[in-house]
């Protein structure tokens, strides 16, 4: 069983390490749209 439970908390670790990368990529669209304005 500990082999499982560990298996599952490595899942999650990449799950919360994927997440804070598409945090950024947000923060840099946003940052992006804010110098350059998006035209019609």
């Amino acid at each position: 069983m500990p082999i499982i439970r560990a298996d599952i908390k490595v899942f999650f670790e990449k799950i919360e390490s994927t997440n804070s990368i598409y945090k950024k990529i947000d923060e840099i669209n946003i940052s992006f749209k804010r110098v350059v304005p998006e035209e019609d």
